[in-house]
């Protein structure tokens, strides 16, 4: 095993998805979260990733930094 030079793409995934597991757990599954880093490509990816996986869902947070 070789380790990473720089965990920070790992830390934001951790952080995403623990933000994402806390709206699903206070809403009972109703409200989707999407995180978006940015307004250009990663923006896009992201949506792309998280919108339509959980587009079933009643409500969305768009989480734009």
């Amino acid at each position: 095993m070789v380790p990473i030079d720089d965990e920070t793409g790992l830390r934001n995934l951790a952080w995403v998805e623990g933000n994402r597991r806390k709206v699903d757990q206070m809403t009972g599954g109703r409200v989707a979260y999407v995180y978006l880093p940015d307004t250009y490509t990663g923006g896009y990816t992201n949506f792309n990733r998280y919108y339509f996986a959980q587009v079933d869902k009643e409500a969305a947070i768009i989480d734009e930094r």
